[in-house]
């Protein structure tokens, strides 16, 4: 299994199951922050990276955290915008799902 992989699976592991678990040596962090990145787990990768002993002020770990911030504005705003349109529904008495 490639690296990247089998590296992205532990930090999953490590933060689903609340313990630290050894990253492989080859390790390509630049690589697995963007496999983490694409399917939505960033934060989750952040996470076991800290029970894996990554130092927070890894380069890495600072773009992954810039990226899951950017996120999560990004999915507030979503989601003041759907209730500013679920008002409007109920204002003018539309149904909806």
């Amino acid at each position: 299994m490639d690296t990247v992989y089998l590296g992205v699976i532990t930090l999953l592991r490590s933060a689903l199951n609340a313990e630290p678990l050894k990253l492989p040596e080859d390790f390509d962090w630049d690589k697995a922050s963007d496999l983490l990145y694409r399917h939505h787990l960033t934060g989750l990768g952040i996470q076991g990276a800290a029970l894996c002993g990554v130092p927070r002020m890894h380069p890495t770990i600072t773009k992954m955290t810039l990226q899951f911030c950017q996120s999560l504005k990004t999915s507030r705003l979503q989601m003041q915008k759907l209730d500013e349109v679920f008002a409007l529904f109920e204002a003018n008495n539309i149904e909806y799902l």
